[in-house]
């Protein structure tokens, strides 16, 4: 790791990583229950799986604001996508679609990949890790999304795999954050030692 660029960017270490295992743990159970309830109605729990991780997401952001510089903005956008679901959820709840779950999807799936990329900005090695599930999720979104393109694949396939690549992409993002906190650790130590 470059200690320059990390010094000047992480400011303490990252905090409650828990958060996203709980969004991960959201993931899974939504997984479960997509291959479970395969009917459009049964969709909006999903959904709601996406709003509760948003929530999660952005209290795990607010917590680490001042950690790494550009955090901020997560918080905004984790928000925003609980604002898009709750008006999604009110506004057809009968009719939940295919497509909006898709743009959800795609929304949570960016956001991950966006952490993958400030994982690299802090000179991580290994900042790629997290980014290949996140781009699957993309992939799988636009996939849902764009659904009668792709009407030969199940959309319960579909959701598993998005579900599943947001799901790994969390765990892994941790496994990255706690390699950042030893590292911040070892930086700490170091510049007390050079005092």
């Amino acid at each position: 790791m470059n200690l320059h660029s990390f010094n000047i960017s992480i400011r303490s270490s990252v905090k409650a990583s828990s958060l996203l295992i709980l969004n991960s743990v959201l993931f899974i159970i939504g997984t479960i229950f997509s291959f479970i309830a395969s009917q459009p109605p049964a969709y909006i729990p999903l959904g709601i799986a996406f709003g509760l991780s948003s929530v999660t997401g952005a209290l795990f952001f607010l917590q680490n604001s001042k950690s790494i510089k550009t955090w901020n903005w997560y918080t905004y956008y984790s928000l925003f996508i609980v604002i898009i679901t709750i008006l999604s959820y009110l506004y057809s709840q009968e009719a939940f679609t295919i497509p909006l779950l898709g743009y959800l999807s795609l929304g949570q799936s960016l956001l991950l990949l966006s952490l993958a990329t400030d994982l690299r900005n802090q000179s991580s090695v290994d900042w790629i890790i997290p980014a290949r599930p996140s781009g699957l999720a993309i992939l799988f979104s636009v996939m849902l999304i764009i659904h009668p393109v792709f009407n030969f694949i199940p959309i319960v396939l579909i959701i598993a795999g998005i579900f599943i690549m947001i799901a790994l992409s969390y765990i892994l993002l941790v496994s990255e954050f706690k390699k950042l906190n030893r590292h911040y650790k070892s930086i700490k130590i170091l510049s007390r030692d050079l005092k």
